[in-house]
This record gives structure tokens, sequence and C-alpha cells, in this order.
């Protein structure tokens, strides 16, 4: 399955030439090399054969300020990505695709959407980092350079019955998607509630840890009310 993620940029002169984006992309890649090959269903391996990770560019004519609004629906940023949402199995499904949104007032949005098959939020993170860096030309630290040793970390799990989770290729009408938005007031009144369970010396917790926190707390209330009890949850 896909999962996606937006980045905002109000102006391009933020991220530097829009242009140098394309590449600056291209010495990134042999580095994450399964990011631009296939996913084989059938035997679950990734076919590293250069295939390469889907760019697209796209202009849209109006402000950026337009479609980041309060009174905009989830929905309609789907525009923004380049891919449709949902499984991301067929061997011509690119692992990485990538889409740059050049806006009229200069802003700009990068949209990912990675196979989680292959890549998780952290491997995502550390290809963004390493993108980020050769887009600004910084050769003062050390390469951002990624690890494969996971297998050495986690053993295999073995006789794992096969999960068919029947996820649709298209956006499902079915799903409930919603946008919950934080003040910046709000989210340091929440940092404030909790910030007694952190010494002087500690670090406080970042502004995604407590909103994470606080939704994942409503959701398991609302089912322990629905059920009567408390049950075991799993939040992705």
């Amino acid at each position: 399955m896909y999962v996606v993620g937006l980045l905002y940029h109000p102006s391009s002169d933020n991220i530097g030439n829009v242009n140098n984006l394309e590449k600056s992309l291209a010495p990134i890649l042999p580095q994450f090399y399964p990011f631009a090959g296939r996913y084989i269903k059938e035997n679950q391996s990734v076919d590293c054969s250069d295939q390469g990770a889907e760019y697209v560019e796209a202009k849209v004519d109006c402000d950026l300020l337009d479609i980041i609004g309060s009174e905009v629906q989830p929905m309609e940023l789907n525009d923004l990505l380049p891919v449709e949402v949902g499984a991301a199995d067929e061997a011509s499904d690119p692992i990485l695709s990538i889409q740059i949104s050049k806006f009229k007032c200069g802003g700009v949005t990068i949209a990912t959407a990675i196979s989680h098959r292959v890549i998780d939020t952290s491997s995502l993170g550390t290809f963004l980092s390493a993108w980020a860096k050769a887009i600004r030309g910084d050769n003062s630290t050390e390469p951002i350079i990624p690890k494969f040793d996971s297998p050495l970390n986690f053993l295999q799990v073995e006789n794992l019955g096969e999960i068919d989770s029947e996820t649709s290729r298209t956006r499902d009408p079915t799903f409930v998607t919603k946008r919950i938005l934080f003040s910046k007031k709000e989210i340091a009144n929440l940092r404030a509630r909790v910030s007694h369970l952190y010494g002087k010396s500690d670090r406080p917790p970042s502004r995604v840890l407590v909103v994470s926190s606080f939704l994942s707390e409503a959701l398991m209330r609302c089912d322990r009310v629905k059920h009567g009890k408390s049950r075991a949850c799993l939040i992705a």
C-alpha cells in the first residue's frame, strides 16, 4: 500500500531553484537503490534493475494558500499526489513516486508516495534528509547513507499465514478521511499539561508526540465507551 506525504513551501526560494530538485535526486537514488526498484509480490522481493523512481512536475492555477485553508476538504489534496492511494503490488508500480506542484504565488508542494512493503517512515525520513542535503549542496558534514541491516536486528518470523487486506487500488468511497487542525496555542497547552512528567534535564515532548498521543488516547477512549471495556488497540 502507498503511504503518502505532502510538504508545503510558501516560496520556492526556501528550497532553492525548483529545477534542481530532479537534478539533485539523481545522485541520491543509487544510495537508496531499493527505492528505484519494483516489488515482486510472488516471492516478496525487490527487483533492483534500475527501473527508477517516478518523478512528476505539475503547475497549479491558484495560490498555495487557496488549497491549505481550513475550509479545504482533505480529499481535494489528492490531486497533488503522484499516484492513487491504494495497493502498490503490481510489478509496474514504482516503489517511490514524487510530484512537485508549482503554484502561481511561487509556492511549491512536494508530495511523496512510498510502497509500505519496502519503505517505512523512518527510511523515508532518511531519504528526504539526504535529498535536502543534496539540494543545498551541503558538503560540510558526513554524507547521509542508509543502512540495510534490519535482517541482522529483526529475526524473520516463520509460518505466518497469508494476510489478505483486500486493499482497493482506487479511492474507496467508504473510507472516512478527516483533517483535525490544532492551533499553535492548543499544542502549547498540550505540552504544558504533560510537562510535569519530564525533568528539567529531559528533552520536552515534541509537538508531533503530544498531538499523536492526544489523538491515540481519544481513539482508545471512544473504543472503550463503545465496547464497555479496554481492548488491545493497534493505531497506525
